[in-house]
């Protein structure tokens, strides 16, 4: 923990590092991967935490030097606000919210929620009514659009199926973390938190936001 200086601003933000290691499954446990994250937290006196992830400790360092005039850091922390404790990925600001706007631009989806913005870079599966249905299928369309003002109730990773996001109702959308059949984009998707918490999936990368969290601790 500890307090640094943005830019020219007279007021410090109060500052956490925080390291995660998770473990990510299969739908059918037979093949596992753990990764590890890199996480800054920052706060305004007063105000909620922002979370940003790194994926090595390097780059969180050069983040820190790069865009604070100073700071200062004290040892690791035994008992730390409890929102600190629990598991964090902004992809979890999807639960509880609804999806405001559905657009299929080109090649991509986007859906803007009460809380943030996920662009998926290829067509996901969608599921509703019990039917699932992939792109060029009859109703396709019409399915993803009629996710629009439903209100999200679950999100999940796994390393075969990807990312899940569940809707009332029983709808669904099933990301492939490989970017789909030919896809060659450095990026499967994107989601942007309004409050500025931002992650982003590459293919053939392990998820990282699936509550198995091994291991959490505050480095400073």
């Amino acid at each position: 923990m500890g307090k640094g200086y943005w830019g020219d601003r007279e007021e410090p933000s109060i500052l956490a590092l925080i390291s995660e290691k998770r473990t990510y499954r299969d739908r059918a446990g037979l093949r596992e991967e753990t990764v590890a994250k890199f996480i800054l937290a920052y706060r305004d006196e007063g105000l909620e935490w922002n979370f940003r992830p790194f994926d090595s400790l390097r780059e969180r360092q050069g983040y820190l030097d790069s865009r604070m005039d100073a700071y200062s850091l004290y040892g690791p922390v035994k008992n730390p606000d409890p929102v600190l404790a629990r598991a964090y990925h902004p992809a979890q600001d999807l639960v509880e919210s609804n999806a405001r706007v559905v657009s299929l631009l080109g090649g991509r989806l986007v859906l803007e929620f009460d809380l943030g913005r996920l662009e998926v870079y290829h067509w996901p599966r969608c599921v509703d009514g019990g039917v699932v249905r992939d792109a060029g299928h009859p109703g396709y369309r019409e399915s993803v659009c009629r996710l629009l003002n439903r209100c999200v109730t679950d999100v999940d990773e796994c390393l075969d199926t990807g990312l899940e996001i569940r809707f009332l109702g029983g709808a669904a959308l099933h990301i492939g973390l490989d970017g789909g059949p030919g896809s060659q984009r450095p990026v499967v998707a994107r989601f942007q938190a309004w409050h500025g918490g931002t992650y982003t999936w590459k293919p053939g990368e392990a998820p990282f936001g699936a509550p198995r969290l091994l291991e959490m601790q505050t480095d400073h």
